[in-house]
């Protein structure tokens, strides 16, 4: 990334976290998530409110969400990196939705994604990467765990209270407690 970029990024989000007001708002974290929180207890340990599987935008997108909102969430990926098809799989073009005056339609997380890496239908793949590290990076409530594999969720009767996890490379086994798990893997299992 340039550094005429990079002074670009920040004026940008300099000038929408002057003008942003919703929980959900455009420059990171939120009056809600300044602070780190902690999590709930879960069979005598400290656990997270949500655990999304899956580093994929929509992954990222859901674990923003959450930690913005005031969730201690753990975002768990089984790459090297963020992104998924976006980084990994080296699909750098955006199909945009547009409005009868030209208005980009797609708002949120993933619009922020456009006009920080972008703006246009094109991007750089490692500027995509750094930018999804970044982002996660910025939000005290959001531990990311990279190179992880899920391997099954933790059940108690016919309820999810975590998910078993391991990194990979390494045999040792263990569970994280949750009360909330998103499963936005691209198999879906």
């Amino acid at each position: 990334m340039t550094i005429k970029r990079i002074l670009a990024t920040l004026i940008i989000l300099a000038v929408s976290c002057g003008i942003a007001t919703s929980a959900l708002s455009v420059c990171g974290s939120t009056p809600e998530s300044a602070e780190s929180v902690a999590g709930p207890i879960i069979d005598g340990s400290e656990g997270y409110h949500v655990i999304v599987a899956g580093g994929d935008p929509e992954g990222v997108a859901a674990a923003l969400a959450a930690s913005r909102n005031g969730m201690r969430t753990l975002l768990v990926e089984e790459g090297e990196a963020l992104g998924g098809l976006m980084t990994l799989g080296w699909l750098n073009y955006l199909d945009m939705s547009f409005g009868p005056q030209r208005e980009i339609l797609t708002k949120g997380i993933f619009y922020e994604f456009y006009w920080t890496v972008g703006p246009g239908n094109v991007f750089d793949i490692e500027d995509a990467k750094i930018w999804f590290s970044h982002i996660c990076e910025q939000e005290p409530n959001l531990t990311v765990m990279l190179n992880t594999e899920i391997i099954a969720p933790v059940m108690r009767g016919n309820t999810i209270i975590g998910l078993g996890k391991k990194k990979k490379k390494k045999k040792k086994k263990n569970k994280q407690g949750s009360p909330s798990a998103i499963n936005a893997t691209t198999n879906g299992g």
